[in-house]
């Protein structure tokens, strides 16, 4: 895996998960490994948006939890604008040119990758490759684990495991 990183010697991560996390250990050691910097923010999360503006980092090891806030900031933000707007501007087609899923790729990040798992304390179990552009999956397993599907009970578990 660390072989074939997309992680280039420019990069930059802003760390900001507790060093506890594992997900940010494996994301550090990726980061040293590859000679890319590391930059740590503020403290605040509440101010963390404006730390990314100062560090403009290429890499963003994002959880679910701070993915939920990023995106309940930006729709609100929408909200607002759109409420400003008479309603023929939302009619024109040159309002939406200018929004692309490329320019908000770009606009944080160069690098999109999810990890799946339990990151907080045992590592991924499988991650979307850099290049994959399906939706609704989990990625392949990552190298060193083992995944097993099986029939699932009624609520989920087997009864050993209750």
């Amino acid at each position: 895996m660390l072989k074939d990183s997309a992680v280039r010697k420019e990069d930059l991560e802003i760390s900001y998960l507790p060093l506890a996390h594992i997900f940010e250990q494996i994301v550090q050691t990726l980061m040293l490994v590859n000679g890319a910097s590391i930059g740590f923010f503020g403290g605040d999360l509440t101010k963390l948006a404006e730390d990314m503006k100062v560090l403009q980092p290429t890499v963003f090891p994002a959880v679910p939890r701070t993915l939920n806030k990023l995106y309940d900031k930006a729709q609100a933000l929408i909200r607002s604008k759109l409420k400003s707007l008479p309603m023929m501007e939302l009619l024109k087609d040159d309002y939406f040119k200018n929004i692309s899923h490329l320019k908000i790729e770009w606009l944080f990040l160069q690098l999109v990758t999810e990890f799946y798992g339990q990151t907080e304390c045992s590592g991924p179990c499988s991650l979307v490759v850099l290049d994959s552009y399906y939706v609704g999956n989990v990625g392949t397993p990552v190298s060193c684990c083992m995944v097993k599907t099986g029939r699932r009970s009624r609520d989920g578990l087997y009864g050993q495991e209750l």
